[in-house]
């Protein structure tokens, strides 16, 4: 089960395979840095794979953390879901 379109979910693969090859051609430059992102929905971190949800309150060391994300795929993704990103450096 998913919680993402197909045509989401290949949105998101054009723009990751797109990103791969600008780092691969040295176009590092211009690129927004990766970050760390949780997804918040109502305070509550959720598994973009599953749609689970977990506890409220629940330790922020259980929670699903996507590594290769950036600044823009996140907000993106998280407008799609109605959650809020939450970036580990924030």
């Amino acid at each position: 089960m998913t919680i993402f379109t197909q045509s989401q979910i290949e949105e998101v693969r054009r723009d990751m395979t797109k990103r791969q090859q600008d780092e691969d051609s040295g176009k590092k430059f211009n690129l927004e840095p990766i970050r760390p992102v949780r997804f918040l929905v109502d305070g509550r971190a959720i598994n973009l794979s599953t749609g689970e949800l977990c506890r409220k309150g629940s330790n922020v060391m259980y929670h699903p953390v996507y590594w290769r994300y950036w600044k823009s795929l996140a907000d993106k993704i998280a407008n799609w879901i109605g959650a809020e990103p939450v970036f580990s450096d924030e």
